[in-house]
């Protein structure tokens, strides 16, 4: 059991520092917990547990979903993953299929020491990438092109091809031309447009197009692109929606330009651009941190 524990921890680590979701890493945390919950927790009533589980759904949805307090919502999903592994282990695992673990110290050892892991790991990771350069701060209108920024990494005769620029982007919804439209430029690198006929946007690194896609106007929607030594990856409200390998862009001093002249109608804010490719738990913290605009219009 112990072996398999090590086994199991070294594949969730793996996967935790890689770019997964909040759901796959809670999915490890939930395997983890049924290894050693019955040891822990062993007296534990059906009914206890179920009005524990119930109650930490509820105020999950009210405080982390409504009024977005990631530690609040971070505590709040570690006491489900508990409760909910608990259930699974004692009442399918125990009793259904006839399965007793014997788990020792080293056992419970390794698996605290994943969960400490897991939760100060994305932690130190946001504290090392910091917030980024601030670009622009306050929404501007779409509808005028703008210079917000001349540089290519902030450094003198070097240029750097492991980056990211982030960016909160409001698209009114109303007729419009059936071409692209460029939102947000660096340089072409990269270079996002917005269609309003069709409501979709399009990524560029220069001439090659990394993603096309639908996206909802009348809210306030997330774009962060990453470059990695010739990997592209686009987030849009912190999913990855495209991957593109052995793009490696002609790097200079570049302005960075956001809308045009006569462009759509709409704003764009929050823009940062980081020096280093920045991390889903960066994405994912950010994304949690800024969505409360999604209740807000821009005029």
């Amino acid at each position: 059991m112990a072996l398999a524990t090590v086994i199991y921890a070294a594949i969730s680590l793996y996967i935790v520092f890689t770019k997964t979701s909040l759901a796959t890493n809670l999915l490890i945390l939930f395997g983890l917990f049924i290894m050693v919950m019955y040891t822990l927790i062993p007296n534990a009533t059906t009914m206890s547990w179920v009005l524990i589980t119930v109650t930490l759904v509820v105020a999950t949805i009210a405080f982390y979903g409504m009024f977005n307090i990631p530690i609040i919502g971070d505590i709040f999903n570690l006491a489900i993953v508990v409760g909910a592994s608990f259930l699974v282990y004692k009442y399918i695992i125990k009793r259904f299929l006839n399965l007793h673990f014997t788990i020792n110290p080293i056992t419970i050892a390794v698996v605290a020491a994943c969960v400490v892991i897991f939760w100060l790991y994305p932690k130190a990771q946001r504290k090392i990438e910091g917030e980024g350069k601030i670009i622009l701060d306050e929404p501007v209108h779409l509808s005028s092109l703008r210079s917000i920024g001349e540089f290519n990494d902030g450094t003198k005769n070097t240029h750097n091809y492991h980056y990211s620029v982030s960016f909160w982007s409001f698209i009114h919804s109303q007729p419009g031309r059936n071409k692209y439209t460029p939102i947000f430029n660096y340089g072409a690198k990269p270079i996002v447009e917005y269609n309003q006929a069709t409501q979709k946007i399009r990524v560029r690194v220069e001439k090659k197009t990394i993603y096309e896609g639908k996206i909802t106007p009348q809210r306030w929607t997330n774009f962060v692109i990453t470059y990695d030594r010739g990997i592209v990856d686009v987030f849009i409200d912190s999913k990855l929606v495209a991957t593109e390998s052995g793009i490696v862009p002609y790097m200079s001093y570049d302005i960075m330009t956001v809308g045009e002249n006569n462009g759509i109608s709409g704003g764009i804010g929050h823009v940062r651009y980081y020096d280093s490719p920045v991390s889903k738990a960066t994405i994912d913290y950010n994304y949690k941190k800024f969505k409360m605009l999604n209740g807000k219009t821009f005029l």
